[in-house]
């Protein structure tokens, strides 16, 4: 399995983070908006964690943080 590697990138909207990814996190895009809807998904989960963080949205080429 070869390595992630995440590259911080501007997002259109300025309250949102945009991570890219060099391969495929997802096959298809899911939008985490608590801790509780990211059952399926332990990064979205660990995300929440982060006091700042009131939405995930896992692309298969990127995440995104509001």
């Amino acid at each position: 399995m070869s390595e992630f590697v995440l590259t911080i990138s501007e997002s259109q909207e300025p309250t949102i983070l945009k991570f890219e990814v060099n391969q495929p996190l997802v096959k298809q895009a899911k939008t985490y908006t608590n801790i509780d809807t990211a059952n399926d998904s332990p990064l979205a989960q660990q995300l929440f964690h982060l006091p700042f963080i009131k939405s995930v949205q896992l692309l298969p080429d990127a995440i995104l943080l509001e």
